[in-house]
């Protein structure tokens, strides 16, 4: 955060799809209050609204129906207060889209979403150039023509051509930024577009204050904007683990595979306690496909999704090291997958594997160097510099090897200095012993999550009491 003080209250859309946390993380560097919520209440008193959005244009909009937000996004628009859309959800504040032709957009801006062309390759996934059309107070200090990132298929065509605020040149000219009054709407996503990006994201919340409120709209300059200070990230979800070997429930210590716990051998029964304690994801990880590659427990994967789904969600890492292992496990219900190894050396692959399913990067480390191969390797990175190669990413999971499966308390000040380098939301692995420990990662600014393993199979603590802690 920029600053201590609580900033303006902006209500990011939950509508369960993935990559929500990493705007809302990006808005509170940015100085906002940002709040992710579904919340009709919360919407109506928030001082901006924010409408992000990845994957497929008519599973979105299914999802935003189903969660009951259509109409709050037409109340939010329609009162005036700042709005913006964020790649996916910069298209479904259109009419419609060929993608998903069955599919009605909110028809906020009047006009269609279109296929880009088919002579360049599809996904545009990179870096690119705006060229902006005009003046406008979300582009102050971003210079000429800024670079941010981008990751579509798509592009919006608007009726009126004075809706485009920026383009962008992909084997032709791409709209890729557009205003209608108090609306603003990215194809890029400004929360992975490095200092351009975040000075839009600045730009935003100035805009939410009420010296700069753009006219047309009173909601925004006289609302009373509750904040709750400090830096955290809203409501931090646990992640009880499930380690697999060999079809078993196993923890190494300091991932030796020579140095094994073996606690059960029905992982399936495992995560099904978990979720009926009231986990909101079950992680687990593939320890036999991490070390060689060969998905063995692949099935168990599977299966653990089945068991818990409408409970919980899985994310799943270990030997996820194609866009195939990432579509499998997609088919399979997992909700999310870890890429370490294969992200480390190709980073490009995190990209390319955000557009199937959402991907959180694994980077474990002794003293600051990520490890691959099932941690048998040095890779030769500095965690500090990773940080830095996945824009796409949903998740950081940082592991430090050292503590894995010691009860030895976590690595606090690794950690919070990991959270300064990055605007994308941390896991934090490794260590946990005590429901303290728990406490002060979640004092941790930046920090989205906590897995533990050990300490639950051991009986430091329970998932419920471990839920109630973060809860406090």
């Amino acid at each position: 955060m920029s600053s201590t003080a609580p900033g303006p209250l902006v209500a990011v859309l939950d509508y369960g799809i993935g990559n929500l946390r990493s705007a809302q993380k990006a808005l509170q560097h940015c100085g906002a209050d940002a709040r992710l919520t579904a919340d009709a209440g919360l919407i109506a008193d928030a001082a901006a609204v924010v409408l992000p959005g990845v994957g497929a244009f008519g599973a979105c909009m299914q999802s935003l129906r189903a969660a009951g937000l259509e109409p709050l996004v037409h109340d939010a628009v329609a009162s005036g207060r700042p709005f913006l859309g964020i790649c996916v959800g910069m298209q479904m504040l259109f009419s419609d889209s060929e993608e998903d032709p069955f599919d009605a957009g909110l028809g906020v801006i009047e006009g269609s979403i279109r296929w880009i062309t088919d002579q360049l390759p599809r996904p545009q996934m990179q870096w690119n150039q705006l060229e902006l059309v005009g003046p406008d107070p979300m582009f102050e200090g971003l210079g000429e023509h800024p670079w941010v990132y981008f990751v579509h298929s798509l592009h919006a065509v608007p009726a009126h051509s004075s809706a485009v605020a920026a383009t962008c040149e992909y084997g032709g000219v791409v709209n890729a930024a557009f205003r209608q009054a108090n609306v603003f709407a990215t194809q890029f996503h400004p929360e992975k577009s490095g200092p351009a990006g975040l000075a839009l994201l600045r730009n935003f919340v100035r805009l939410v204050q009420p010296d700069v409120v753009q006219p047309g709209g009173g909601g925004g300059g006289g609302r009373s904007v509750r904040g709750r200070g400090g830096g955290g990230i809203g409501m931090i979800d646990l992640y009880p683990a499930i380690d697999l070997l060999a079809g078993k429930v196993v923890r190494l210590r300091q991932g030796d595979y020579a140095d094994q716990t073996t606690y059960g051998d029905d992982p399936v029964a495992v995560a099904q306690s978990f979720a009926a304690a009231g986990a909101r994801w079950i992680h687990v990880v593939d320890l036999d496909a991490a070390r060689t590659g060969s998905p063995l427990n692949r099935p168990v994967v599977a299966a653990i999704a089945s068991a818990v789904a409408g409970q919980a969600q899985v994310q799943t890492g270990g030997g996820v090291r194609t866009i195939g292992d990432a579509m499998s496990l997609a088919d399979a219900g997992v909700a999310r997958v870890v890429m370490g190894s294969a992200a480390v050396a190709e980073p490009r692959l995190v990209a390319e594997a955000s557009t199937v399913v959402s991907v959180a990067v694994g980077l474990d480390h002794r003293n600051g160097e990520v490890a691959v191969h099932g941690w048998t390797e040095g890779s030769g990175v500095q965690l500090v510099d990773a940080l830095g190669w996945f824009p796409t990413a949903t998740v950081f999971v940082i592991t430090d090897i050292a503590r894995d499966g010691m009860l030895a308390g976590p690595d606090l000040a690794g950690l919070a200095a990991a959270a300064q380098a990055t605007a994308t939301p941390l896991i934090a692995s490794g260590g946990v012993a005590t429901l303290a420990d728990v406490a002060a990662l979640k004092a941790v600014p930046g920090i989205a999550g906590v897995i533990t393993g050990k300490a639950l199979y051991e009986g430091r603590f329970t998932v419920a009491e471990a839920l109630l802690e973060l809860a406090r």
